[in-house]
């Protein structure tokens, strides 16, 4: 969470930066997920730009901007996201398995509000898992 983060900067710098990502050379990545109906992780090799520098951090992580160079824009909503925000803990040492354990656990929350959303009667307030 960088709730308590600061910004790199003001609003002109950010929008500077989002233009900028635009100069930077592509690179090549995988984009990794938790998949809650089969519970295992999958991976997509994807094309990538990512920002020179962070625009806010927190006390453990930054985040960078990125663009997905291979998003399409007729595909299913999660592929059709083009404009991405990175984090990326500052202490170099911290292990993979903290941020896949964090990414599991919202993958699976997010799937428990889908269902109960789901089977929830009209009128009912829903719930929405951020």
């Amino acid at each position: 969470m960088l709730r308590q983060g600061r910004m790199g900067g003001d609003r002109d710098d950010m929008m500077n930066q989002i233009e900028g990502i635009a100069k930077t050379k592509p690179e090549s990545a995988f984009r990794i997920w938790f998949d809650v109906a089969t519970n295992a992780w999958k991976r997509t090799p994807i094309n990538v730009q990512l920002s020179k520098r962070m625009f806010a951090w927190g006390e453990r992580k930054g985040t960078l901007l990125m663009v997905d160079l291979d998003a399409k824009s007729d595909a299913s909503m999660q592929d059709a996201i083009k404009h991405w925000v990175l984090k990326k803990h500052l202490d170099a040492s911290v292990p993979i398995e903290v941020d896949r354990d964090l990414v599991r656990s919202q993958a699976i929350a997010q799937y428990w509000a889908y269902r109960f959303n789901s089977e929830t009667p009209p009128g009912t307030r829903k719930i929405r898992f951020l």
